[in-house]
């Protein structure tokens, strides 16, 4: 059995490692949720463009692959909506309509840029 003395300080000890590790624990968690926030973030994205790329080449809805028209290698989403001007709609460095490797499909509608 330990002194009363003993006992307080040991339970001063535990108390202020628990606030510590606690502390940490709310740390280390808000770190994970702003990681998992930023990875969402990239999926969906992602997922936008190629919900984008799909409409844009006629699969609407809940069609099939199999069923939409297939793709045109010298279009994208890139082709479709950015501007040699105004640059990539997305913030993609590598564009390819900014990197001149393909051209834009329309006219742009800020700018009117072809």
């Amino acid at each position: 059995m330990l002194s009363p003395e003993l006992e307080d300080a040991f339970e001063e000890l535990q108390d202020g490692l628990l606030a510590s590790h606690r502390s940490t624990l709310f740390n280390l968690t808000d770190m994970g949720w702003k990681q998992i926030d930023a990875e969402t973030d990239k999926y969906r994205t992602a997922l936008s463009k190629i919900r984008t790329a799909l409409e844009e080449n006629g699969c609407t809805g809940r069609m099939r692959l199999q069923d939409c028209k297939p793709l045109d290698p010298e279009r994208d989403v890139h082709t479709e909506h950015c501007c040699l001007v105004h640059g990539c709609k997305y913030g993609d460095e590598d564009c390819p309509v900014v990197t001149k490797n393909k051209t834009q499909s329309y006219p742009c509608e800020e700018c009117g840029n072809e």
